[in-house]
Order: C-alpha cells, then structure tokens, then sequence
C-alpha cells in the first residue's frame, strides 16, 4: 500500500511539474510576443516622429 501511495504521489508530482512548465513556457512566449510588440510600436512611433523633422 505504502508503496503504490509513493508512485502515485510521484506520479501526480511529475504531471503537475509538466504541466507548470508548459503554462510557464507559454506565459513567457506571450510576454514575448507583447513586449516585441511594444518595442516595435515605439520604434515606428519614434521614426515617424523623426520623419517630418528630418523632411522640414
């Protein structure tokens, strides 16, 4: 019984880590994603700030 108890702990430790590291993994790629996202917008905003300056 004792033992059966310790595997199945182990099993349910095992999937339970799995699964964090995939919703961890997946938290990270979105962050990501916004945070390119982000920089890529205030990267255009500033060149089309520039724009008008450099043409005038």
């Amino acid at each position: 019984m004792a033992n059966d108890n310790n595997d199945l702990i182990g099993f349910l430790m095992k999937t339970v880590f799995q699964l964090f590291g995939w919703i961890f993994l997946g938290i990270f790629k979105l962050l990501w994603i916004i945070l390119s996202a982000i920089f890529k917008g205030i990267a255009s905003l500033f060149r089309k700030s520039d724009q008008p300056e450099t043409g005038a």
